[in-house]
Order: structure tokens, then C-alpha cells, then sequence
């Protein structure tokens, strides 16, 4: 019983959903077996219903077991729970709403009633804010319903083929734009992702061509799709931030979310490359983005992702007591399994930038994580913070222990190993160095220069190291 698909989803309701839904059961055109009523109030208030001979007894405590006919039971009730489920969600959806009663009432010939519905999904898309994705598919429903009315009511006379044309046009070309952003984000994760763009040629040409850039919402993709294509040429996202910080109230919570994260992951290109003053832009949109309500998960949780690459940003651009006072925000709405670990490297990774290894090096011993690249990387802050203290020891020992876990751990991509391997190298060369002998620093400024793949970063650090002796 545990597993069952029932029990997920009443673990998932919230306290008011589960007072609506309690009402809902109560209806007669939503429920009429007392029985699932009382299962929901047994699987509310159990928070580990057992299986299924004890629920059974719980409900029918004078009849002996029946496993056909419980099953039977939660089965209406999950029925009844997934009406209920769409009904809220179809609630929320004003417009589509309004176009799902209009189509009843063509369908049924009740003209008048069609018109006041047709008329009120009209006045409310038209007071809407929005021009995102949903926006221009709602604007297309709406003008395909009122063709349908109007070829039915008066088929020869003037009917709005073309309005529907071009909002289809409109609808089409925003989501187009919108997927092809998803596939250029999802290949930038996994090389091995392969996708076809289809007609995407012909769009992009007729958006540069004509008038659709006018439309924020299609400019929006456009200019995310150009940017990431296109990433030497900074004025794609310039004009993609300069929507962002005019023009969000086109978008809706989700989809603006959608477009911050795109810009940020395009600034995180740009700084793997070798160029670190997109940090600062990185890092507004990150500070925006969390002052507007947009970057959170939901209203309780923030993923462990966002909140390490939101503190590096600011780490990156000295916004030291910004990143200190986001970890204490924020820290308690990440995951519980995952809050100590990610707070704790998060912390290291703050103090080490300040300049207090000592603090940094506390955390960093005692690290664990169930990310292999996190590990990676908090290895690679102690490597560096041994080196700075001198603590040469430790920093032999801690070498050899990174290269025996790069060669374990299977999670870490070819890609990602071959970057710490490189920088053990230069590491042991840097321990090892004879900072005296000219011959000796040139022939390693040499390596560090000439050593790929390598991350930005570090081949700054190793180059400041040796510049300390010129």
C-alpha cells in the first residue's frame, strides 16, 4: 500500500488542498461512496498506512478483508482526487476557461451566451499584461473559436481567416523559438543530445526579416536562441537583459524564470571561456532575480544548484557580505538530505575568497557530498589553501588522494577529470618548483599557459603564484 500512486499523491496535497478536497468528497456530483471518504480521512492523518489488511480494518473494522473491493475503493477515491486536481488547475486558467464555456455554448446554438463569454475572454487577454507563449496561444484559441461561430452563423459572410492565420503564425513561431532554447540548453549538459530543429531556419529568417521582433514575447527567444548560437556577439543578450529588466510584466512567474536562468546559464558560458567579467552581469541577474520573487524553486525550496551558483557569483564579484547574508536567507529552504553539505561548501568556498583559509580549511577536511564535481572542486580549494599555508605535508598527501578518487568515481564526465588531473599536475610541478632557478619558473609559466583543458581560474592562480618570485 505504501507504494501506491494513491498514497503519493495525498502526500503531496497541502493543508488547504486537503480541506477543499474534503469538501469535494462531501458533493454528490463530485462523490457518492462514504467509503472513499473514509479512506482519505485514514490516509490524511496516518503517516504510514501500512499495508493493506491494516487500512482495511481501520475502515471496515467488522468485515472481513476484501482486497478486490479496497482496491475498488481507492480507486474512486484517486478518481475523485484527480477531478478535483484538474478542476483547480482548469480554475486558474481564466481565459482558456471562458473559451472551454464559449465552445459549449456554439456547440449547443446558444448565440447569445456564446457572444458574452466570447466577449469576456476577449476584454480579459486584451487587459492582460502577458504576451508570453500562453498569451499567444490564447489569443489563437479565441480567434479560432470566433471563426468557427461566425462559419456556422454566416458562412459567406466575412469571416477572420487571416486573424487566425496570424496569431497561429504568432503562436507557433514564440514556441518554436522557446523548444529550440530548450535543445541548445539541454546539448550544453549532455554532448551526446541530438536534436532536430526542423523548419528553424525559415523562422529565424522570417522573425529578422519581418515584423515579429516587435512582439517581446517572440523577441524574448530570439534573441536567448541568437545569444547561444551566436555567443561572441554580446548584443543578442544585451537585448535579452534589456527586455528582462523592461519588460517583464509580458511574462508570467514561470516563464520569466525560464529566461533568467537561460541569461544566467549564457553568462556561465561566457565565464568558461575564459571571460570573467560576465560574472558581474551573472551576478545581477542573480540578485534581480531573487529581489522580483523569480528564481525560486516554489515558495519553500531552493535547489542546491541554484544557491551554489547564486553565492559563486557574488563570491566572484566581492559581494561578500551579499553571499554570507544569501546563506542565511536561504539556507533553510534547501532540501533537508542536501542543506548541511551544500551550506557547509558553500561557506568553505566564501571563506577561502575572503582570505580566511584557516576557517575555509575546517569545513573543507570534513567534506562529503554526494556531488562528484562539488567534491572535485572543494578538493581543489584545499590543494590551493595547503599550498598558500605551506603546508606541504598534507598537500602531498591530499594529491595523491585526489588522484586515486578521480580514477574511482565514475560519476565525474572525461571532460571534468581531464581539468583536475591537469591541475594536480601543475600542482605537484608547483610543489616541486625551485622558485629560484629563472629557467625553472619560465618552463612552468610555459605549462601552465600551454595546458588544456584547464579552468580560467586556476591557470590564474597558478600564474600568480610564480609571479610572487619575479
Amino acid at each position: 500500500m505504501q507504494k501506491s500512486v494513491l498514497i503519493e499523491v495525498v502526500r503531496a496535497l497541502t493543508p488547504k488542498e486537503i480541506r477543499e478536497i474534503n469538501k469535494w468528497l462531501a458533493s454528490p456530483a463530485h462523490n457518492h461512496r462514504q467509503d472513499a471518504i473514509k479512506l482519505f480521512e485514514y490516509l490524511v492523518k496516518t503517516e504510514n498506512p501500512g499495508e493493506k489488511e491494516i487500512v482495511w480494518k481501520a475502515i471496515f473494522p467488522k468485515q472481513p478483508f476484501d482486497d478486490a473491493f479496497l482496491r475498488q475503493v481507492m480507486y474512486f477515491l484517486f478518481k475523485a482526487l484527480e477531478d478535483y486536481l484538474a478542476f483547480k488547475e482548469f480554475k486558474k486558467e481564466t481565459v482558456r476557461n471562458q473559451l472551454t464555456l464559449a465552445g459549449i455554448y456554439r456547440k449547443r446554438h446558444l448565440n447569445k451566451p456564446f457572444r458574452q463569454t466570447i466577449e469576456s475572454a476577449k476584454r480579459t487577454l486584451d487587459n492582460s499584461p502577458l504576451r508570453d507563449t500562453d498569451h499567444y496561444l490564447d489569443g489563437y484559441m479565441l480567434e479560432l473559436e470566433l471563426y468557427a461561430y461566425q462559419a456556422e452563423t454566416n458562412p459567406v459572410g466575412e469571416l477572420p481567416i487571416q486573424t487566425v492565420s496570424d496569431n497561429l503564425d504568432k503562436m507557433f513561431v514564440a514556441n518554436k523559438l522557446r523548444i529550440a532554447c530548450w535543445m541548445l540548453a539541454h546539448q550544453s549538459i549532455n554532448k551526446k543530445a541530438r536534436y532536430e530543429m526542423g523548419m528553424l531556419d525559415e523562422i529565424l529568417h522570417t522573425v529578422e526579416k519581418g515584423p515579429m521582433l516587435e512582439d517581446v514575447g517572440v523577441a524574448a527567444y530570439f534573441y536567448v536562441y541568437k545569444a547561444l548560437t551566436k555567443r561572441e556577439d554580446t548584443s543578442y543578450f544585451e537585448k535579452l537583459t534589456a527586455i528582462l529588466n523592461k519588460d517583464s510584466i509580458h511574462f508570467s512567474v514561470a516563464e520569466l524564470k525560464e529566461l533568467y536562468r537561460l541569461a544566467i546559464n549564457y553568462c556561465t558560458s561566457r565565464i568558461n571561456m575564459g571571460q570573467e567579467l560576465f560574472f558581474r552581469k551573472q551576478f545581477e541577474l542573480y540578485r534581480s532575480g531573487y529581489e522580483h520573487g523569480i528564481l525560486l524553486e516554489d515558495e519553500d525550496t531552493i535547489s542546491r544548484y541554484l544557491f551554489t551558483g547564486s553565492v559563486y557569483s557574488a563570491i566572484k564579484t566581492q559581494n561578500f557580505d551579499w553571499a554570507e547574508g544569501f546563506i542565511d536567507k536561504f539556507s533553510g529552504r534547501l532540501e533537508e538530505k542536501h542543506r548541511h553539505s551544500t551550506v557547509q561548501f558553500n561557506l568553505s568556498r566564501l571563506y577561502y575568497e575572503r582570505g580566511d583559509y584557516h576557517k575555509a580549511q575546517t569545513l573543507l577536511r570534513g567534506f562529503e557530498y554526494d556531488d562528484m564535481l562539488l567534491n572535485a572542486v572543494a578538493k581543489t580549494m584545499l590543494l590551493k589553501i595547503y599550498y598558500t599555508l605551506g603546508e606541504y605535508d598534507p598537500l602531498e598527501s591530499l594529491i595523491e588522494a585526489f588522484r586515486s578518487f578521480l580514477q574511482r568515481k565514475e560519476a565525474l564526465s572525461p571532460a571534468h577529470k581531464a581539468i583536475f588531473k591537469n591541475t594536480i599536475q601543475l600542482m605537484k610541478k608547483l610543489l616541486h618548483l625551485n622558485p629560484y632557478s629563472k629557467t625553472q619558473v619560465e618552463k612552468f609559466r610555459a605549462a601552465v599557459h600551454e595546458t588544456n583543458p584547464m579552468q580560467e581560474q586556476e591557470r590564474a592562480w597558478f600564474l600568480q603564484q610564480i609571479d610572487k618570485y619575479k
